[in-house]
């Protein structure tokens, strides 16, 4: 193991070619509101170094995709909304914005980031809300799954037909098998 200095911690994680970009609170334990900025850094695997790679976000929580054209993409909650972002010219352009419609803005309770998984074609987002999916192609949100799960936290991977949860706060596990997109 090699230690790799940084000067947030990466709580979301996406992959673009040889490129790991990380998301993370720029300052933690902070007093007050849980509004705060999110850092987008990437780390170079031959310097073994993180630098910053786009603007600051001030959001509750920030998640990361990346669209198969290699578009960087956000998603952020921010006062009562899911917002998702497209990284253009070195700055966020809000592309999206969903309000209420079946859990989409209750994904999580204010200041507890969702965990995030990538399917290959959607950034899959969980709490107590339920499933919310980003599509990172047609810039929109789309209600996954209504299932509320308690928490949707513990290990969180795609398998390549199921997101499997191995734990939560109540130490069970699920699985989420998620209907294909609907067709142009």
């Amino acid at each position: 193991w090699t230690v790799v200095p940084a000067d947030t911690r990466a709580l979301h994680l996406a992959r673009r070619g040889d490129r790991l970009y990380g998301t993370g609170p720029a300052r933690v334990n902070e007093p007050g509101p849980y509004r705060q900025r999110w850092t987008v850094d990437a780390f170079d695997p031959v310097r073994r170094t993180w630098t910053r790679a786009a603007p600051d976000v001030e959001a509750e929580w920030l998640a990361l995709a990346v669209a198969p054209d290699g578009t960087l993409s956000a998603v952020s909650a921010r006062d009562g909304e899911l917002q998702g972002h497209v990284l253009a010219d070195g700055r966020w352009d809000r592309v999206a914005t969903a309000h209420g419609t079946r859990g989409l803005n209750t994904v999580e309770p204010v200041g507890y980031p969702p965990a995030a998984v990538w399917t290959g074609d959607r950034l899959v987002l969980g709490g107590q809300g339920g499933l919310v999916g980003w599509d990172p192609v047609r810039r929109r949100f789309e209600a996954r799954s209504d299932h509320r799960v308690r928490t949707f936290g513990g290990t969180v991977v795609w398998t390549g037909e199921h997101v499997v949860s191995l734990t939560n706060q109540s130490s069970e596990g699920w699985t989420w098998t998620p209907e294909p997109p609907p067709a142009e």
